[in-house]
């Protein structure tokens, strides 16, 4: 009887142990689920009954009712009952990743998203632990749990990342590759979008004369409608844009031809919105941001195509800073196609000009600087006036260089990346293709001791 009542006692501190456990590792799970779901902490997630009693609470083992009212009557955990059981961690903690199934919801095999995914991974910002939460977290894990950062929404294949949500006086303070940045999105870029469509379906209408005439819609419904600012009317118009059909916009703008098509449009089936049976409203907001996507990614596939590095926000596209005039170029080449008019707003960059083209001493100069950072980045040791390189110190150098020196896109950012940094201006375009040349008729030396590079 004694060593029964030990064996027995010892059964029911091991099973509370792992109760104790069980509930730990649940709150942490709602925690990080809540964490990447929404961005924050303690906003509540829903979690399913199979879920629940699969993962945690395996019955008979555990009694789920029983552990969860504890965790609630102790104050470590809040339910809300609604449409489904809402789960919300009330306690400070950790997180973990690897307590989430990671969502691969794109093609993998598509390059351009694959390039972005790499540059997410190579941005940094020197105000770790001031901003948010979820960007602290991408910060701290990105090199080890990078797909739970990259998604691309299956409702209009928009790619959301810890950027996305990052406030924009954050976001102007990025590093990309240890590079500062800019950004350039398009000025009112959804009414744009809205405005050619409604030329294609309706033809002449009040608003899309709006838009063409450069006119900020925004600003005519804050003065219609005695909103407070701009920000206040932007945040008004997508309401009623993307919300349930209403006399709202016919309150501030009048009867008119396309207030008609768009409540009519967002009643009707559309097959091409996954959400078309059940939130038939939603349907305006599935069109413009599909047409969003289709005109970003030509950009997008436009700047993987010349090896430019960028991170995105919907429209907008984070650069590093000696990149600007180039992508500028590429935004007016796409735009020019989509639209009769826009307007481009560029951050951060009002202090910078373009310099004056190089002479063939400084070009040269600009091209040696640029080997020779290339080599000490990756501790390679390169040769001093007066000195020859042994035969392996030789090869190092060669592995090092020949990525860069046999693809001319590569090279060319090396170089506009080490003429920002020496003169905190551009490069022109007439310098850089100097360097380029230069390079090729005199098939340079490194230091004038050892091996030729050509670009291919």
């Amino acid at each position: 009887m004694t060593i029964r009542v030990e064996n027995n006692q010892k059964t029911d501190l091991s099973h509370k142990d792992k109760t104790a456990r069980l509930k730990a590792k649940f709150l942490k799970y709602v925690r990080t689920k809540e964490l990447i779901n929404y961005k924050k902490v303690n906003s509540g997630i829903h979690i399913s009954q199979k879920e629940l009693e699969t993962d945690f609470f395996i019955y008979p083992q555990f009694n789920r009712k029983e552990i969860l009212k504890e965790l609630v009557e102790n104050g470590r955990l809040k339910i809300t009952k609604g449409k489904y059981f809402r789960y919300q961690c009330l306690e400070d903690g950790e997180i973990d990743l690897n307590l989430l199934k990671p969502i691969d919801n794109y093609d993998a095999t598509n390059k351009v998203l694959i390039a972005m995914k790499k540059h997410l991974k190579n941005v940094s910002a020197d105000f770790y632990g001031n901003s948010t939460i979820h960007f602290d977290t991408f910060l701290e894990k990105k090199q080890t749990h990078l797909e739970y950062f990259f998604k691309v929404d299956n409702f209009a294949r928009r790619v959301h990342t810890p950027i996305t949500s990052l406030p924009k006086f954050y976001r102007d303070n990025l590093l990309l590759y240890g590079v500062e940045t800019c950004s350039i999105d398009v000025v009112q870029m959804q009414p744009s979008l809205l405005g050619r469509l409604l030329e294609d379906y309706i033809g002449e209408n009040e608003f899309s004369d709006i838009i063409n005439s450069g006119k900020d819609i925004y600003i005519m419904l804050q003065e219609k409608g005695n909103l407070k600012s701009r920000k206040d009317a932007k945040k008004k118009f997508f309401e009623i844009l993307f919300g349930k059909p209403s006399k709202e916009l016919e309150n501030v703008f009048g009867s008119s031809n396309w207030i008609k098509w768009i409540n009519e449009f967002k009643t009707s089936k559309y097959e091409k919105n996954p959400r078309t049976d059940h939130k038939r409203h939603s349907n305006l907001a599935h069109l413009l941001q599909d047409m969003e996507v289709y005109v970003m990614y030509k950009i997008w596939e436009k700047l993987y195509q010349r090896s430019i590095p960028f991170v995105t926000v919907h429209d907008e596209v984070i650069i590093q800073k000696y990149d600007l005039k180039e992508v500028e170029e590429i935004f007016n080449e796409v735009l020019q196609a989509e639209f009769n008019t826009y307007k481009l707003n560029v951050s951060k960059i009002e202090e910078i000009e373009y310099s004056f083209n190089m002479n063939d001493l400084q070009i040269q100069e600009l091209i040696q600087d640029v080997i020779n950072t290339l080599c000490i980045e990756r501790g390679v040791r390169i040769s001093k006036e007066g000195t020859k390189l042994k035969k392996d110190e030789v090869e190092n150098v060669m592995t090092t260089l020949r990525p860069y020196l046999l693809n001319e896109a590569l090279f060319k950012e090396e170089l506009k990346r080490m003429y920002f940094e020496k003169n905190k201006s551009f490069i022109t375009d007439k310098s850089l293709n100097d360097c380029l040349v230069f390079y090729r008729e005199n098939r340079m030396l490194i230091n004038n001791k050892f091996g030729k590079f050509d670009f291919k």
